[in-house]
């Protein structure tokens, strides 16, 4: 009677053991694996900075807007561009702005002082060239104003955008 039924005393090793060259190998190709994904991480990490930085630094499309808009029809125009960074331009605009708005009300405040000195407080001549004085300069305003509000929030999608490409502000 022949012992088979023990089948491990008789077979031989079906698993093949690696040579120390193949797991050296296989080593190399999972750390060459692990350093590729490291790189990928810290150009992602990068990126994710600098997209940080970019939000941090940049400006509100909205809040520019409520500055242009909400200040600019109070009379005080230029606003949106000084907080956008384009405070020479602003301060123009402001200058510009409130000189135009004088020039609006400079016709009443004439007009009431003609009608104190005058018999005649109703001379259409006279009335006459200070409304087309008025709507010249109501029209110019009103031009100024829209330009400024569009202006601005252009500005500031330029701004962001060239912040969010270059890290630092455009000027």
């Amino acid at each position: 009677m022949s012992d088979n039924s023990n089948p491990d005393k008789n077979s031989d090793k079906s698993e093949s053991t690696n040579s120390p060259k193949d797991e050296v190998d296989s080593l190399k190709k999972q750390l060459e694996k692990a350093s590729e994904k490291i790189e990928t991480m810290e150009e992602k990490m990068i990126e994710q900075q600098k997209t940080t930085i970019a939000l941090s630094k940049s400006k509100s499309e909205g809040m520019t807007l409520v500055l242009s808009l909400v200040v600019g029809l109070m009379g005080i125009m230029g606003v949106g561009h000084i907080y956008i960074g384009r405070v020479k331009r602003g301060v123009i605009i402001l200058i510009i702005g409130i000189a135009s708005w004088a020039a609006f009300f400079i016709p009443f405040a004439i007009l009431g002082v003609i009608g104190d000195f005058e018999e005649d407080p109703s001379d259409p001549t006279v009335i006459i060239g200070m409304l087309s004085g008025l709507v010249v300069v109501g029209i110019g305003v009103l031009i100024l104003f829209i330009w400024q509000v569009v202006n601005s929030r252009k500005l500031c999608r330029e701004y962001n955008e060239y912040l969010a490409e270059h890290e630092h502000p455009p000027w």
